[in-house]
């Protein structure tokens, strides 16, 4: 089976279009971009120069994936998502609908971003975290394996939340604090503590 590319989608000729692919209508692939195999790029979304949207992923409707970003395997990446350029996303990871991710982030395998969340520049998001709805994760923060931040929840620039944390709804990490690993921090409240 051959790769479905819509009349209506621009797909650059210098573009990789794998077997199996679908760039549907609208959509646009940019210079040395790459669509892996089954892999699905719906309609109005946009892989820029050099993105790469790996075997089996989708980047949902009016989605955006900046210059040398990465989506790997089986990840989906949900309708009007923006992600800056150098980005990394990992296997099977799953971005809900209206996030930001700023450059140079790294999401790990397996996280769980929901929807209207934000994440910032530089920052880090290691292998099977879940981020609630609207958490906002700032830039250079790092967020350890397996952490649960609930909705809304926020940290701050260059703090570090340790694996297997909890994090409550509303609460609030501040700049540069270091939440220790396993630690519950409880809803509405503010974390200075190292």
């Amino acid at each position: 089976m051959t790769d479905k590319i819509d009349r209506t989608a621009t797909v650059h000729p210098s573009a990789h279009i794998g077997a199996q692919a679908s760039v549907d209508p609208g959509a646009m692939v940019g210079y040395h971009a790459t669509v892996g195999k089954g892999a699905r790029v719906a309609e109005d979304a946009i892989v820029r120069v050099r993105g790469v949207v790996r075997a089996y992923a989708v980047l949902g409707e009016g989605s955006i994936v900046g210059p040398h970003a990465d989506i790997h395997a089986e990840a989906v990446i949900e309708d009007n998502v923006t992600i800056g350029s150098r980005v990394r996303i990992g296997r099977g990871a799953v971005v809900g609908r209206q996030c930001s991710i700023e450059s140079h982030v790294h999401i790990e395998d397996g996280v769980r971003i929901g929807q209207r969340s934000h994440i910032g520049r530089g920052a880090l998001i290691d292998r099977d975290a879940v981020l609630g709805q609207r958490v906002t994760v700032g830039p250079r923060a790092m967020v350890g394996a397996g952490t649960l931040l609930s909705k809304r929840a926020s940290v701050a620039s260059e703090a570090t939340v340790g694996a297997g944390a909890r994090i409550g709804a509303n609460a609030r990490i501040a700049v540069r604090a270091n939440v220790p690993l396993g630690r519950t921090v409880p809803a509405n409240t503010k974390f200075s503590g190292s």
